[in-house]
């Protein structure tokens, strides 16, 4: 086994030699060549008779080159692993590093001399109940929370039928019948549809609340029946024309109310708070209420965590005075990446060592908070994703959605992205249940505003992302 001897140039820099004397790959080298022998189909010589030093001839420098990386690497590997170094990328060749002749009839000693650079050892502060962070959250408006709770007794209500005084909710069936030249015909169109009240053109509804069922009146202008459809839809939904259907209409038509039906808010009952919020343990409107606010709240939730990952960041790497070792980190940087000049790397080098800081921080954060991401978890992440591109229309997609996830599964830019965002949110978590926060309920101008701050800071990280790539 060789021996690796450890040389500090400062405390973030080091070269390890690794020495490897004769004895330590001799018996390998001998091993690999009888091998080598007795499989060799060599011209002039039965297989498994070629003379050794014949063999060493041939195959001699190779093997012995093979055998020695192989036992550089593993002692290098080992002694890494043993001295529990935190090292920045991998190590590099030393400047001073001897080049050998690997002759097999020579065997000799060799150093490999490798530069390192070295993370330092960081004690994580400000992951405690004395530690503060404010937590911006938007407020929600008393009036949107009665607006949707409302909104939800008439989801969930019954309809009722309705003669007359007809208003916003209200659904009508009716015959619509075209009128040809001011006149119902022979081949006139005949539709019995259901209208919205609250659809039709403000003249229509004006008319409407007038009119009782069994009453009828003439619409000048049949598409007001729902303005907001283009022609297509219009023919489709209202006229109930198939689409291959090329035929003209008039636009007068007869419309005569058959029935008319009002949905009346459901009783504020057990049936009713079990049906419209489910295991959420609601027995009263207060109750309701609030899980509505907390729903509403949570469309700005992603905001608001992300303002705390950043207030958080930032106080972590102002907290935490990392050292780095500079000058190996440009020369790693520059060797890894042919294209990268001094002069660019230069002009990157502060946001790349930010870059590396935080990492190495990220790395510290979650070993300390235990966080460990699966396979599976990378899975599930890939296949909620997917469901949320097509929102509720899954029904059926099993064997799509899951031949897409082994898909992105063999994609390494998306599965590192996949474990980068699961880190972050499972990170988040366990710093939050950590640390104190203050939540500042904002108004939604001032939430607004203070998100357009971040998403400012948000784009120019994404101008930044070149430094990103070189500090990765």
């Amino acid at each position: 086994m060789p021996t690796v001897v450890r040389e500090n140039v400062d405390e973030l820099s080091a070269v390890l030699t690794v020495k490897l004397a004769p004895d330590d790959y001799l018996p390998k080298l001998n091993a690999e060549l009888k091998k080598y022998a007795q499989k060799a189909q060599i011209k002039g010589f039965r297989k498994g008779k070629t003379p050794e030093s014949y063999v060493k001839k041939l195959y001699g420098q190779s093997v012995l080159l093979d055998i020695v990386n192989n036992e550089v690497k593993e002692g290098l590997s080992n002694f890494i692993r043993d001295e529990k170094l935190l090292l920045f990328g991998e190590p590099l060749i030393n400047e001073k590093q001897v080049i050998y002749d690997f002759d097999v009839f020579h065997l000799e000693a060799m150093d490999f001399l490798f530069d390192v650079g070295l993370y330092p050892e960081v004690k994580l502060l400000g992951l405690d109940k004395d530690t503060t962070y404010d937590y911006f959250v938007q407020e929600v408006p008393g009036d949107k929370v009665e607006e949707a709770y409302q909104n939800l007794l008439k989801d969930l209500g019954e309809p009722s039928p309705v003669e007359k005084e007809f208003t916003l909710g209200d659904l009508l069936t009716c015959d619509l019948t075209e009128l040809i030249d001011g006149e119902e015909k022979a081949d006139s169109l005949r539709v019995n549809n259901i209208i919205s009240f609250d659809d039709v053109s403000e003249a229509i509804k004006e008319q409407l609340k007038k009119l009782s069922v069994g009453d009828s009146f003439t619409i000048d202008k049949v598409t007001d029946l729902d303005a907001r459809l283009e022609e297509k839809l219009f023919r489709k939904h209202i006229l109930k024309l198939d689409d291959s259907d090329d035929s003209t209409f008039s636009d007068k038509f007869s419309l005569k109310i058959l029935e008319a039906k009002r949905i009346l808010p459901a009783t504020e009952d057990e049936a009713f708070f079990q049906k419209a919020f489910g295991t959420n343990n609601v027995t009263n409107t207060a109750e309701g209420k609030e899980v509505i606010r907390k729903h509403i709240g949570n469309e700005t939730l992603s905001y608001s965590n992300g303002l705390l990952f950043r207030d958080i960041q930032e106080k972590l790497m102002t907290s935490h005075e990392i050292q780095l070792p500079e000058t190996f980190i440009k020369r790693y940087l520059l060797e890894s990446d042919k294209n990268l000049t001094a002069e660019k790397l230069d002009i990157e080098f502060p946001n790349v060592i930010s870059s590396i800081k935080w990492s190495y921080l990220k790395s510290l954060l979650l070993g300390a908070l235990n966080v460990q991401v699966t396979k599976e978890m990378v899975q599930s992440h890939l296949s909620s994703k997917i469901r949320g591109y097509f929102g509720q229309q899954v029904a059926g997609m099993e064997s799509f959605i899951q031949n897409m996830v082994e898909k992105m599964m063999d994609d390494e830019k998306q599965v590192n992205q996949a474990y980068d965002e699961l880190e972050n949110s499972m990170m988040m978590f366990k710093i939050q249940e950590a640390v104190s926060l203050n939540e500042i309920v904002l108004t939604k101008e001032a939430f607004e505003e203070k998100t357009k701050i971040f998403n400012k800071q948000e784009s120019l990280e994404g101008e930044n992302s070149e430094e990103e790539i070189v500090a990765e």
